[in-house]
């Protein structure tokens, strides 16, 4: 399981020499491009804009240890009104596309990856919300778990 957890700190920016070569590669390789989560603009994002949460980096790797997929979260005791506990797609107010990056040919893979790993974490909650800038906007009740 590779899940890196980013506390707020001033030093929550990537570790450069270890995630950074492959995640450029993954951002590069993508079969959806995401611009917002490519490590020139995700670095600075978790230096600034985390706002209390603790964003996790989960990773998805194929059996050769190559990065196939990444997507950042959070967990939320919260889904609107309801008091059910889940994760989400970690979006920032500068974030306008919250897509994971995922290696083109290895889509199914990376997704089964990120989902197996965010059932089997003890903070996971119960399901895996995919949210947008604008539908964080709309419902301010999603509360962050810290």
């Amino acid at each position: 399981m590779r899940i890196a957890a980013f506390a707020p700190s001033a030093n929550a920016s990537l570790p450069a020499n270890e995630v950074m070569p492959h995640l450029r590669d993954l951002a590069d390789a993508a079969c959806e491009p995401n611009p917002f989560f490519h490590p020139a603009l995700l670095s600075p994002a978790l230096t600034h804009f985390y706002d209390r949460q603790q964003v996790r980096l989960v990773e998805a790797r194929d059996g050769k240890d190559l990065l196939i997929g990444m997507l950042p979260v959070v967990p939320l005791r919260n889904h609107g009104k309801y008091r059910i506990r889940n994760v989400a797609n970690w979006v920032h107010d500068h974030c306008f596309y919250a897509a994971p990056l995922l290696r083109a040919g290895h889509a199914a893979e990376a997704w089964a990856s990120i989902l197996g790993q965010l059932d089997a974490a003890d903070w996971g909650g119960d399901f895996l919300h995919i949210r947008d800038r604008k539908s964080t906007r709309l419902n301010s009740s999603h509360t962050d778990i810290s």
